[in-house]
């Protein structure tokens, strides 16, 4: 091979090397949530918190008095992972969940806030999991700019790391629900 083809195809192949290589985990969104509908039909008990629950049009669905709901949205690319369930299944989803869960930390400066409740990656392979939602619960008054969510990526990828992600302050509030009264909802 001659230097200048060489030289010709080089950038393509760091490109096909390192361009195309995504993070083995992203936050692709990060957002308030007005509620948290559970799939076991049991609300969820957060001691010293009054929670509210309700049915709705996904099923029984939990709020939190004086606090907010933040939920992350995850994708993730690993090497592979410990399974036994067939990929594709609920059980599989339900597994890799369970696997990717135990990574995943979530800060108010030094603080750890606790996990709420979670669903399950939207689709798995053996190789990525997407849409894979969190759910945390801290106080209103909470400062935005102390958050922080990490992830553990040795996990995913063999190679001890970490992923950060600190965006909370950029999230938007919120839309307040305006009451419709019986002529407008009719």
């Amino acid at each position: 091979m001659t230097k200048k083809l060489f030289y010709s195809i080089l950038p393509a192949i760091i490109i096909l090397l390192f361009g195309c290589s995504s993070p083995d985990v992203e936050v692709i969104d990060a957002e308030f949530a007005k509620s948290i509908y559970v799939s076991t039909g049991q609300p969820i008990v957060l001691e010293g918190i009054t929670s509210s629950i309700g049915i709705g049009e996904k099923g029984i669905w939990c709020s939190f008095q004086n606090h907010d709901i933040i939920k992350i949205t995850l994708d993730f690319n690993f090497k592979a992972l410990d399974t036994k369930e067939e990929i594709g299944t609920d059980k599989h989803q339900s597994e890799v969940y369970r696997i990717l869960n135990e990574n995943a930390h979530m800060y108010n400066g030094e603080n750890e806030i606790k996990l709420v409740w979670g669903y399950w990656p939207e689709e798995t392979t053996g190789t990525s999991a997407s849409d894979m939602k969190l759910f945390y619960v801290i106080p209103d008054s909470t400062d935005l700019k102390n958050l922080k969510f990490e992830y553990d990526t040795s996990l995913l990828n063999g190679v001890k790391g970490k992923y950060s992600y600190a965006k909370f302050d950029k999230m938007k509030p919120l839309e307040e629900e305006k009451e419709t009264t019986k002529e407008e909802g009719s």
